[in-house]
């Protein structure tokens, strides 16, 4: 990052040199592009070497979201498979619902 008392000096100088204020701060730019590159402008130029500043955000968004929809496809088709087999009781459980259905004492009738 440039200290604000650099960036003041580059802009003074230009300044004292009687340029206008739309040119200088072109100069100021180019100058700052030249130096550190395009990665120090808010919105890079749009230039056939910064596609890949321009591109990948909107790929990287569309493949999380793929990636976010996969993974809910996978897990609700492995959840209904689940749900098949936790429907029916095993032997186990059959004969032991059994047992408490039997020991279970009957309801009164009301009079």
């Amino acid at each position: 990052m440039i200290p604000m008392r650099r960036w003041r000096a580059i802009c003074g100088y230009w300044y004292a040199s009687g340029s206008r204020p739309a040119t200088v701060t072109q100069q100021v730019l180019d100058f700052l592009v030249a130096r550190y590159g395009e990665f120090v402008l808010l919105k890079p130029r749009l230039e056939p070497h910064t596609y890949l500043l321009w591109l990948l955000p909107p790929l990287a968004l569309a493949g999380g979201g793929f990636a976010l929809w996969m993974y809910n496809r996978r897990r609700s088709r492995s959840a209904t498979a689940e749900d098949q087999s936790l429907r029916q009781l095993t032997p186990e459980e059959e004969a032991r619902l059994e047992q408490l259905i039997a020991s279970e004492p009957s309801p009164e009738r009301p009079a």
